[in-house]
């Protein structure tokens, strides 16, 4: 199967998906970013970093309409081979992250995910050192990441 871009970056237009995009599209990627954020969208086609990055808005400037796109389109995730997600993840009074907002968004994102797609996800972890403390055997959210796979959909 052939496909038109390298990557998709979903939630790639806040502060940890659009320098990985950049990052990728500069490496010379082919590089879509999916966001909801239409106005951040809008000025990233516009070739405008919405936030400071250290080289971003050179970089920006350098890939943007040539290895790099942006769009609130989802269907964006089915023209690439690799998808990466990155998206916030809300926490509780008690800094608890909830994981429901990544299934959330990935589940969204189904219907546009083909048997070609390669895709990985950053989403809270559970870690053993619960009430118990390490060790314990006793699991609880942590604000730690791993690769969510194809197996965890």
């Amino acid at each position: 199967m052939r496909f038109e871009r390298d990557v998709v970056v979903v939630g790639g237009c806040g502060h940890v998906g659009l320098p990985l995009a950049l990052a990728f599209a500069d490496r010379g990627l082919q590089v879509g970013i999916f966001d909801v954020n239409e106005q951040a969208v809008a000025g990233v086609m516009a070739g405008l970093m919405p936030f400071q990055e250290a080289g971003g808005q050179e970089v920006l400037t350098r890939v943007i309409g040539d290895r790099l796109t942006a769009t609130s389109d989802p269907a964006i995730v089915s023209t690439a081979e690799n998808v990466v997600v990155v998206i916030g993840t809300p926490v509780d009074e008690h800094l608890n992250p909830d994981p429901n907002v990544v299934s959330s968004a990935v589940g969204a994102l189904g219907p546009h995910l083909s048997l070609g797609n390669s895709w990985s996800c950053a989403r809270p972890s559970s870690r053993d050192d619960g009430p118990g403390g390490a060790g314990s055997g006793e699991t609880r959210h942590s604000g730690r990441c791993h690769l969510l796979s194809r197996e965890d959909r």
